[in-house]
C-alpha cells in the first residue's frame, strides 16, 4: 500500500544520494585482488570423510540478514545431515542463532565495516580494535592496514578448524572470501562479483531483484553441484524464517505479561527505532497511531527497542494517556522474541526486530523507504505481513548514509500517513 501524508505532498521529490566513484581506486583494488588470487596455490579438495564435510558459513550482517539465512540453514542440514556446520557471524549476531538446531557451532568475528561504529574507507585511515577491549573496531584511529592485520589474525584462528567448505553468503564480501582463502579452506563458494571472484573456487550469479532469502537458499543449494554424496531433496522452495525461543525466555515473557496483567489482552508491540535515521517515522505519527489503537481497540502498547532507542520510546510514551509499557533496553533478543510471539501485531520501520517478529509467526506492519522491499522485504504470507511505503518515485535508492541535514529532505518514510497505517491495522482486528 502506498500513501503519502498530505503535509508532504507538495514537497519536491528527494534526489537520491550519489556515491562518489573513484574509478582508479576501484580498478587498482580489483587488479590487486586478482594478483593475490593467482599467487595463492589452490589445492584440490581431499575430504577425510566425504559424506561428513566440515562447513563454515560466513554472514557478517545484522539481525534481519541473519534471519533471512535461516531457511537456507535448514536446507543445508537436509542436504548434509551428518556434516559439521559452523556459522560465523559478528559478535552482534550470535544471539540470533545460538539455539538454532541446524548448526553445530557458532564462531564470531567483528567483520570490518559491519560493526556499526564510526568508520572510514578501508583505503584511508580507519578505526581499529581497541587495545583495552581486545576486539572490534572501537573508535581508535589507526592506519589503513589494520583491517588486513585483523584478517591475518582471524585466518590463523580459522585454519585450526580444518574446514572443507566455506560459503560466503554476502554477495560483495571480499574480506570474508579472502579470509577463507588465507585459512586454506579448499572449497570456497560465493557470488560472481568481480572483487570476490579472485578468492573463490566456485561462483554463481547474484540475481538482482531476487529476495535475499532466495539468494541464500540458491547459494546453499549450489553446493550439491560440486560436492558428491549429498542427500537429494525434493523441495525447491525456501521455507519460513526461524527463530528458536528458549524455555527460559518463554517463561520470562509469560511472567512479564502476567505481572503487567496483559496476558490475555490485545497487545501491540511498536518498535519505532532503526539503524539508519532515514528509516525513522515521525514521533508525532507514532504517538497518534499508538493512542488511536489504544482508544479504538482497547489495546495495550509495548514500546520495544535497544538501550540506545529507549529515549525515543520514552518520548512517545510520555504523550500517551494509559495502556502502555516501555521495554526498550530491558530485554534480550530472546526475551523480545518471546514477547513478540504473544503479541497480536508488531509495527515498525524496516529493521531487524520486525524480521524477528515474522520469524516467530506474529503479524507485522512494516514501513519501508530507502531499502528495496523486493529484495529485503518481509518473507512470508503477504496477507499476514503488510508493507507500507509513501509511494515516492525515488524509492528505493538503497542508500542509508544520509547525514542529519540530508535526512530532512528525504522523507520517504517520514512522509507515510498515519491513516494508511491505521487502515492496515484494522485488517488484524
Amino acid at each position: 500500500m502506498n500513501h503519502l501524508d498530505p503535509n508532504f505532498v507538495h514537497l519536491p521529490i528527494p534526489e537520491p544520494k550519489i556515491l562518489s566513484d573513484n574509478h582508479f581506486k576501484k580498478l587498482l583494488r580489483l587488479n590487486l585482488f586478482r594478483l593475490i588470487g593467482k599467487i595463492n596455490t589452490i589445492r584440490k579438495c581431499d575430504f577425510r570423510t566425504p559424506q561428513n564435510p566440515r562447513i563454515v558459513l560466513m554472514r557478517p550482517d545484522h539481525i534481519g540478514d541473519i534471519l533471512f539465512l535461516t531457511p537456507a540453514l535448514l536446507h543445508l542440514r537436509k542436504l548434509y545431515p551428518h556434516a559439521d556446520i559452523t556459522l560465523m557471524v559478528g559478535s552482534w549476531g550470535k544471539d540470533i542463532v545460538q539455539n538454532n538446531p541446524h548448526i553445530d557451532h557458532t564462531l564470531t568475528c567483528d567483520f570490518p565495516g559491519f560493526t556499526r561504529r564510526p568508520k572510514k574507507s578501508l583505503c584511508n585511515p580507519t578505526l581499529c580494535p581497541s587495545p583495552l577491549k581486545g576486539r572490534g573496531w572501537g573508535g581508535v584511529s589507526c592506519p589503513s592496514w589494520q583491517p588486513y592485520r585483523y584478517l591475518i589474525e582471524q585466518a590463523k584462528i580459522i585454519k585450526q578448524f580444518h574446514f572443507d567448505i566455506a560459503i560466503i553468503l554476502r554477495f560483495d564480501h571480499w574480506w570474508g572470501a579472502w579470509l577463507a582463502m588465507l585459512a586454506d579452506i579448499p572449497y570456497r563458494i560465493g557470488y560472481a562479483i568481480p572483487t570476490v571472484i579472485p578468492f573463490l573456487t566456485t561462483t554463481m550469479p547474484y540475481i538482482d531483484q531476487r529476495h535475499e532469502v532466495e539468494q541464500n537458499w540458491q547459494l546453499i543449494d549450489h553446493v550439491q553441484t560440486i560436492i558428491p554424496h549429498v542427500r537429494q531433496i525434493e523441495s525447491d522452495i525456501p521455507g519460513d524464517m526461524e527463530f528458536f525461543i528458549s524455555k527460559d525466555d518463554t517463561v520470562w515473557a509469560t511472567t512479564w505479561l502476567n505481572n503487567h496483567k496483559i496476558i490475555n489482552r490485545s497487545c501491540i508491540i511498536i518498535h519505532p527505532g532503526a539503524g539508519a535515521k532515514v528509516k525513522l517515522w515521525r514521533n508525532t505519527a507514532w504517538i497518534q497511531l499508538a493512542q488511536t489503537l489504544i482508544d479504538k481497540y482497547n489495546a495495550y502498547i509495548i514500546l520495544s527497542g535497544s538501550l540506545a532507542e529507549r529515549k525515543l520510546c520514552k518520548i512517545i510514551a510520555t504523550k500517551l494517556k494509559s495502556h502502555y509499557f516501555v521495554t526498550a533496553g530491558e530485554t534480550t533478543i530472546g526475551q523480545l522474541a518471546a514477547l513478540m510471539k504473544h503479541a497480536t501485531l508488531v509495527i515498525g520501520p524496516d529493521t531487524g526486530p520486525l524480521k524477528l517478529a515474522i520469524a516467530v509467526g506474529t503479524p507485522t506492519i512494516q514501513l519501508y523507504g530507502p531499502v528495496d522491499a523486493v529484495k529485503f522485504g518481509a518473507w512470508g504470507n503477504k496477507n499476514k505481513h503488510r508493507l507500507i511505503t509513501s509511494g515516492l518515485s525515488c524509492i528505493p535508492c538503497n542508500r542509508l548514509d544520509y547525514t542529519q541535514n540530508e535526512v530532512e529532505s528525504h522523507f520517504c518514510v517520514r512522509g507515510i500517513s498515519v491513516e494508511s497505517v491505521l487502515s492496515e491495522c484494522a485488517t488484524f482486528f
